[in-house]
Order: structure tokens, then sequence, then C-alpha cells
């Protein structure tokens, strides 16, 4: 086990259980965001990335190159508090199936987009075997924890927050490495 998980089954997870002083970095990928920039500036450090549905029929090719980069992928939710369990079901079970079509591989991993969820939600999420992930801090915070999950949120220079953050001793994990 890579890390245990630091909360229960009843929310998303929001932080993990170190082994050394390790982060996970994680992005949430919209229409028009710059997915090559973004590969070229995180280099060989490993995050995670939330890709939206919209950006993912439109760009699967980038998507697919984000992953063959040793990324991981996951689902990116929007609005969906109120929906019919079975709706949910259906909107889950299509989105895996596009992210294991475009990256070759299964994704483990979702994010409810605003932090917007509800019970009916987070379980149909935990029923088909993916773990909800949402952030403890953002690359605009002055100081962050071992096991925290960071969100990039933009508003930072991606360079000097990774040159920070690795002067403070901190080294990146996907999240899919700290959460089995």
């Amino acid at each position: 086990v890579k890390g245990a998980l630091a909360t229960s089954q009843t929310l998303p997870v929001t932080t993990f259980t170190p082994q050394n002083k390790e982060v996970s970095i994680t992005v949430n990928v919209y229409e028009f965001t710059d997915l090559d920039g973004l590969i070229d500036k995180f280099g060989t450090r490993k995050a995670t990335f939330f890709i939206s549905e919209e950006y993912a029929e439109r760009f699967p090719d980038k998507v697919r190159i984000l992953a063959e980069a040793g990324h991981d992928t996951g689902i990116l939710l929007g609005e969906m508090t109120g929906i019919k369990k079975n709706e949910i079901n259906n909107i889950l079970a299509h989105r895996i199936e596009t992210m294991a079509r475009i990256t070759g591989r299964n994704t483990a991993v979702v994010r409810f987009n605003h932090n917007r969820y509800d019970t009916d939600l987070l379980n149909a999420v935990y029923a088909v075997g993916l773990t909800p992930v949402q952030w403890s801090a953002d690359d605009t915070d002055e100081r962050f924890s071992a096991g925290d999950i960071i969100l990039m949120t933009g508003e930072v220079n991606i360079q000097k927050f990774f040159g920070k953050t690795e002067a403070d001793g901190f080294s990146f994990k996907a999240v899919s490495e700290v959460i089995r």
C-alpha cells in the first residue's frame, strides 16, 4: 500500500497518509485548458488531471498524450446533484468508458466540479469503483502539509510554485499512487 486514505467512504478524499514528505497535485481540465503547456511545465512531475466531458470529446488526442506522459486521468463531473440514481449510473458508465477508450486504461478517480455533490452521487461513485477526490489546499496557499491534495488553480506561476514546493522538501505523487 503506497498510502492510506485519511477519510471515510462517506466523503471525498481530500488528503492521504504519506510515506514521506509528499503531496499530490491535481488539475481540473476544461474546454480551454492549455494541456500541451501544462504537460511541458510539469516535466517529470506526476499529477492527476480531472478531465471534463467536453474536453475529452473535443480533444481526445491531447488526453491520450497526457496519459502517455504518465499522468493520472480522472473524470471531472459537472453539476449532478438532484439527478436520479439511474441517470447518475448511466452518466458514470459513459464517462468511464470514454476515458478508457481514449487513454487505454481504467480511470480510478472522479472530482465534483465546484465541490458540489450529495449522498446519492457519492454512493453511485463508490458503487462503480471510483474514488471521489477533492482537495485540501490550492496553489495559492502559502504552506502545505505532507499528504495534501493540492488543486492547481492557474492563479500562480507553475514553475515558481514547483520551485518553492520542492525547495520546501516536497515530492509529488499522482493521486492513484497514494490512495490504493
